[in-house]
């Protein structure tokens, strides 16, 4: 298969003066590539030679690229040019990263970076030697020359840039390609902009949107409760088209209007379920599935779900099976079926991010039965450690739904170590936030779901302002990135050690 095959270019690259000046060359010869070749050393990419021959070199619109581990932001793509500064074999070359800045010589300097040369983007020929296909890695130059892996080759590099939605307006957004906008609203969705979603994608026009990009928007009218909306665009979406996804959104708006009508509650849940039903049958991957059971959950549609197990089976089986699982104590010794870890305090100074401390405990603790149980199904583990899987429960809540789906879902249940983990980890400004969300309970939030349902309830109509305005504060300055929880582990790393088996739903 040819490199970029159906890989739209048309709007791939910004070919501002700068650009054109600096990284942009004419389209090499055969020959041309040869003598770059044998000047570096290394035989080039065919994805590399493919893209030159398209455009060589230059700044892409999309300069993110993010594998979920590292990400870097590129400035431009070096050419095969030598007359151009920024090229293989340019001035600001290969030879001047490797032979002047001190960067390893492990390949070709290909991308600089928004870091002015303390981090580059380079292929990496040690594994597949100077003939072979190189893979993408960034090397960190304030870290030591640092190597950190990207992508597997160069055309995935290339296909796995972004454009940030900071970057783009409306305008330019509905000028696109369809892979380009995914990117983009694959983005904001990721970062819960649901309002700039929504705008884009109804700028653009809800009749010119492909399936994917519709079922974006549908997501997004979901979790902006706009559900009349969500239905409208899903309904639009060929029946032929309809997936697994298709149905779980449909079943995720049909679970939204059982919580907020008061006359169809029934029938909503049941047709939610029907939908979530057909999802499972259709799911190629256990994702669906675990989303489809946190509905069932989240909703409390259990009762329903037993007096129905029959008109729908998979739902009713996968929900026990999650059930079972989340409810099975440790007993004895046996690790049959579970997942062994041992986390060090070597391990622990080396780690930059949270959930490699946090996966034992976050997969042992049982947050769906009494308080009683929630501590005991904890005892193997520090109260840092408990606290730590409650602040995560806690964000990760009230990023996806606010402080109400923090205290509606069954994770309410750790809101009092939640608020002393934000006050022991050093994040005051968070512990103050929620406490005033406590304070509007009297102090004390009840641990079980239903009393918490009631009493929120009872409470004036200005809770809902104050949960917003919590909401708000969580958005506009905590920075998912888990900083000062990394900080606090790696400050007190004994409280943090585990070595034992869990049981992880894989």
């Amino acid at each position: 298969m040819k490199p970029f095959e159906n890989f739209d270019f048309s709007h791939f690259w910004e070919d501002d003066e700068y650009s054109l000046e600096e990284y942009v060359g004419k389209e090499p010869t055969d020959e041309e590539i040869k003598e770059v070749e044998n000047e570096l050393g290394y035989k080039l990419p065919a994805s590399y030679i493919e893209l030159v021959k398209i455009h060589n070199g230059g700044t892409p619109y999309a300069t993110l690229f993010s594998n979920g581990k590292y990400a870097v932001y590129i400035t431009g793509i070096y050419g095969t040019d030598k007359e151009k500064m920024n090229s293989l074999c340019g001035e600001m070359g290969n030879e001047l990263w490797i032979n002047e800045w001190g960067y390893p010589n492990i390949g070709i300097a290909v991308a600089d970076t928004i870091s002015g040369g303390h981090h580059m983007v380079f292929l990496d020929y040690r594994e597949c030697g100077k003939e072979g296909e190189p893979k993408v890695v960034l090397i960190d130059q304030e870290d030591d020359f640092k190597i950190h892996p990207l992508a597997d080759n160069f055309e995935e590099f290339i296909k796995g840039l972004t454009i940030t939605s900071q970057e783009i307006t409306k305008e330019e957004f509905a000028q696109y390609s369809d892979e380009i906008k995914e990117k983009v609203i694959y983005n904001l969705s990721d970062e819960g902009d649901t309002e700039s979603v929504i705008e884009f994608l109804t700028f653009t026009g809800v009749e010119n949107l492909n399936t994917t990009l519709k079922g974006q928007l549908a997501r997004a009218y979901n979790n902006n409760d706009q559900i009349e909306e969500a239905m409208k665009v899903l309904d639009m979406i060929p029946e032929e088209e309809r997936d697994a996804l298709w149905y779980y959104r449909y079943g995720c708006s049909y679970s939204v209007l059982s919580a907020n009508n008061n006359y169809m509650v029934e029938e909503d849940i049941l047709n939610s379920l029907a939908m979530l039903e057909k999802a499972m049958g259709l799911a190629k991957d256990d994702k669906v599935i675990e989303y489809c059971i946190e509905i069932v959950d989240f909703h409390g549609f259990k009762g329903i779900l037993e007096a129905n197990k029959e008109k729908f089976p998979l739902v009713y089986k996968h929900y026990k099976e999650l059930e079972a699982k989340l409810f099975d104590s440790e007993s004895g010794n046996s690790s049959s079926g579970k997942t062994y870890a041992k986390i060090t305090v070597a391990d622990i100074e080396k780690m930059d991010e949270i959930w490699g401390v946090l996966d034992p405990i976050y997969w042992t603790v049982d947050i769906y039965g009494t308080h009683e149980n929630y501590l005991k199904s904890a005892e193997g583990f520090t109260l840092e450690q408990r606290y730590l899987n409650a602040v995560s429960w806690y964000f990760i809540e009230v990023n996806n739904g606010g402080h109400q789906q923090f205290l509606d879902n069954s994770t309410g249940i750790v809101w009092e170590d939640a608020i002393n983990g934000l006050k022991s980890f050093d994040m005051g400004i968070f512990a103050d936030n929620f406490k005033r969300v406590i304070d509007a309970f009297g102090g004390k939030i009840p641990f079980d779901r239903e009393e918490r349902w009631k009493a929120m309830e009872s409470l004036e109509d200005g809770f809902d302002e104050l949960l917003e305005e919590a909401d708000s504060f969580v958005y506009d300055t905590y920075d998912y990135d888990s900083e000062y929880e990394v900080n606090y582990v790696k400050s007190h790393p004994d409280k943090f050690v585990y070595e034992g088996y869990y049981n992880k739903m894989v």
